[in-house]
């Protein structure tokens, strides 16, 4: 494998460890002080191919063998190998972005004071919970992964547009409202506005994805650790364009996860209602209620 170190040495990674077994492994780049480097190797019959780079300058390289030792074409059958490595290289990048914001993430959750009312807040009709408002007005939600890590906020301005912190994970990650321990039942949906009315409603616990698809990954992380726990997506009916994300998001998400899907119907759509936060405030809780245990139990 002299000819791979030849070609690294050649494109300034200097000597990386050539393992081939498909993991990425971080290493310091010639020159460098930290492992800011990567690279993955792989092989088949007649063939290596290794991927490297380095995400202080998003320097990338792939480099080539033949077992008979030539590295001057590019083997065909290494196609796949290298479409892998570049994908967990991929995987890497996002995840070293992801930790690199949490700094900013746990800064504007600490700087921020506990949430008495907020003008969103008030619009919807529910409670504050937990939640903060920062020092510009922004209502903050946190978000969690399924171990309670917390890696993201989701800000919400008086005006309900809603944006995440820059560069912090999403994938995964919710706003948990009420108690998880030892539920038979969870639920799932997308908006904070959503799951505060839906919590205070059913009593039960509310995961709030707050995006349509991130249902299909919070979903699959409660699925993998709580296995026998009925999963519900009170799922937002978006019935006005083109494609229902809403109800299309949700059933990828019950048929992943073997959950069941709720879908608010509203007896009268002039104000284009979609969620059951919607439902609440036209039709009040019981209708809410209702529709819900109707879908899950029959009734």
């Amino acid at each position: 494998m002299s000819g791979l170190q030849e070609q690294l040495s050649d494109h300034g990674f200097g000597t990386p460890p050539i393992i081939l077994d498909g993991v990425l492994r971080r290493f310091v780049p010639e020159g460098g002080k930290n492992p800011t480097g990567w690279i993955a190797c792989n092989e088949n019959h007649d063939s290596i191919v290794c991927v490297a780079g380095d995400w202080r300058t998003d320097k990338k390289v792939t480099v080539f063998e033949s077992k008979s030792g030539s590295h001057t074409t590019k083997p065909k059958a290494n196609y796949d190998v290298e479409r892998r490595a570049q994908k967990i290289a991929a995987q890497h990048k996002i995840h070293t972005r992801n930790l690199d914001a949490l700094e900013s993430v746990h800064s504007v959750w600490n700087n921020a004071t506990p949430c008495k009312t907020h003008p969103y807040l008030i619009r919807k009709q529910v409670s504050s919970g937990n939640l903060r408002v920062d020092n510009y007005g922004n209502l903050v939600v946190p978000m969690f992964d399924i171990n309670g890590k917390h890696w993201n906020n989701q800000r919400i301005n008086c005006h309900g547009s809603k944006f995440f912190s820059k560069g912090a994970r999403v994938k995964g990650c919710f706003y948990p409202i009420g108690d998880l321990k030892n539920s038979e039942t969870i639920f799932l949906c997308e908006g904070t506005a959503t799951g505060l009315a839906v919590q205070s409603i059913t009593g039960y616990p509310v995961l709030a994805c707050l995006t349509a698809s991130n249902l299909l990954h919070v979903g699959k992380a409660i699925r993998n650790k709580c296995p026998d726990t009925k999963i519900v997506i009170t799922a937002d009916n978006d019935q006005y364009g083109d494609n229902n994300t809403g109800k299309i998001s949700a059933a990828a998400a019950a048929k992943e996860t073997d959950g069941i899907v709720v879908l608010p119907r509203f007896k009268c759509t002039k104000t284009r209602p979609t969620d059951f936060n919607d439902l609440y405030i036209l039709e009040g809780r019981s209708a809410v209620n209702s529709q819900i245990v109707e879908t899950i139990y029959g009734k």
